[in-house]
């Protein structure tokens, strides 16, 4: 428990932090009880010390919590998200060449350039459809800004994009799932395994 606080306090010393041992004979519904208990908005979760250093890795608690939480769920790796600042807000679309993309618009890169301008022009579409004063800007007043990438993998199409420092990926939940309970999608959850910066999924 003291390891603990020390360690909070260490990795957020602007936030008053309290450390609670909580009984459960699964690590995920405990923390689901304590969330509850205390009216967590969200939940948010380190990836251990197994794995890619700087990577994501989902625990089995973890995939639990991604396919019924009914808040807000956050993987980080180490201390990445509390270090995390005020990004520029960004809609970014990613996919795999010949799985999620037809392989002719990476065999082609005037097909490809042709491809990622096609998703752009929906990201666009979808900013201007935003409601609120701040129209298709961001809560700073910056605009919006469209990202795709594209790679022969996840990994490659995740680097494919340039990220800044404490920026977070937010992904919603696939479809199938319950609307009001997080459930991740097959191609959400290798991107979340990818991604170089804390991931946030929301119901």
């Amino acid at each position: 428990m003291r390891e603990a606080e020390a360690a909070a306090a260490q990795i957020c010393p602007d936030l008053t932090t309290v450390a609670v041992a909580v009984e459960n004979r699964s690590q995920a519904k405990g923390l689901l009880a304590e969330a509850a208990a205390h009216r967590a908005t969200m939940i948010v979760l380190g990836t251990g010390t197994e794995g890619t250093r700087g990577r994501i890795r989902v625990s089995a608690t973890s995939d639990w919590l991604l396919h019924s939480s009914p808040v807000p769920a956050v993987l980080a790796a180490t201390a990445g998200f509390a270090h995390a600042t005020c990004a520029r807000l960004r809609i970014a679309a990613f996919g795999v060449s010949g799985r999620t993309v037809p392989p002719e618009s990476l065999d082609e890169e005037s097909a490809r350039r042709a491809l990622v301008a096609e998703l752009k022009a929906a990201q666009a579409e979808a900013i201007d459809s935003l409601d609120g004063a701040d129209h298709g800007e961001a809560a700073a007043g910056e605009p919006i800004a469209e990202a795709v990438g594209i790679g022969k993998d996840w990994k490659a199409a995740l680097a494919a994009i340039e990220w800044e420092p404490g920026e977070l990926l937010v992904i919603g939940s696939s479809s199938e799932g319950r609307r009001s309970r997080v459930f991740l999608g097959t191609n959400a959850a290798r991107i979340i395994r990818h991604s170089p910066v804390p991931v946030l999924v929301t119901p």
